[in-house]
């Protein structure tokens, strides 16, 4: 009955400036979700650019200078201070919390508010199941902290595709393609060299970066059935990240790294950024095969 109303309302104007901002508060309105009055913003010019755009470019510096400093300050408070992982997670949720609160309503030019009538359904459920499994992430990570090296910490994070995979199949369905799969086999295999022949390895520590990665991932593959966004530039920049923090690490900490350890270190993060391409090829390949019966249609038409 609604797409009957539209047409018999756009049949009803009389010019075509009428007619194209008839048709425009339209999709706005297919944009809307049904059920709720949660109204999804188009992607402006800016978010478009990515990296390109230069505020976006600060910001990721921002980012890449806060990690380190937080990652930094957490081993010194767990090793040096002997600090309580449970505790420093707590806190840094806590405050996490109390200043994401005070940008929802003070964006202090950080973000675009967002203009919303009410919220999504399930919206207080959904963000307690992601609240709980960030702070499993946040404090699994701190215990990882307390037993071995910065580096190989970070080197084991970064095997995160390799959980993705798995778990985006079992919860989603989400198929992966034989360039993805391919491109899992150098994440494993440094990962592999890196563990056999780390300095720092500790059973305890390995399993609780494990863990890191198992609870990331499951929040990353279940935000994204939440919300949708540009996966791939995301990826390529947390494994620059990544990358920037292990060496840090090593020069300021002074961990001795073996040889092989390095090596699979640096393995692990050509996997990653092949892993990222790889995803984009077999995302290409999935859409042209759906496309290509359509293409054969209008040829016959």
């Amino acid at each position: 009955m609604s797409e009957i109303k539209l047409i018999k309302d756009a049949e009803s104007l009389s010019t075509s400036t009428d007619l194209n901002m008839y048709l425009e508060n339209s999709m706005d309105a297919v944009r809307t979700n049904i059920g709720t009055k949660h109204i999804v913003k188009k992607q402006d010019d800016d978010e478009k650019l990515g990296l390109l755009n230069v505020r976006a470019f600060f910001f990721l510096i921002l980012w890449y200078i806060f990690s380190a400093f937080t990652l930094f300050l957490n081993k010194y408070i767990l090793t040096s201070l002997k600090g309580d992982p449970a505790v420093l997670g707590a806190m840094q949720m806590v405050m996490t919390t109390i200043f994401g609160f005070l940008q929802m309503y003070l964006p202090l030019g950080f973000y675009k508010p967002v203009v919303r009538e009410g919220k999504p359904s399930n919206f207080w459920k959904n963000m307690i199941l992601v609240g709980c499994m960030r702070f499993s992430t946040v404090v699994l990570g701190l215990i990882a902290l307390k037993f071995v090296a910065v580096s190989f910490t970070e080197t084991v994070k970064s095997s995160a595709p390799l959980f993705t995979c798995f778990i985006s199949y079992a919860l989603i369905g989400e198929y992966t393609g034989m360039y993805t799969f391919m491109s899992l086999i150098p994440i494993m295999s440094g990962l592999a060299l890196c563990s056999a022949y780390e300095l720092s390895f500790n059973i305890k520590g390995f399993i609780a970066a494990l863990a890191t990665n198992l609870t990331e991932c499951l929040q990353n593959v279940y935000s994204k059935v939440l919300i949708s966004g540009d996966k791939y530039r995301y990826t390529v920049a947390n494994t620059v990240k990544r990358a920037f923090l292990i060496w840090i690490s090593v020069i300021l900490f002074g961990n001795p790294v073996t040889f092989l350890s390095g090596l699979g270190t640096v393995i692990v993060t050509i996997g990653v950024l092949l892993y990222t391409k790889a995803k984009e090829v077999d995302h290409n390949r999935r859409e042209l095969i759906q496309s290509y019966p359509r293409l054969g249609e209008t040829k016959d038409v």
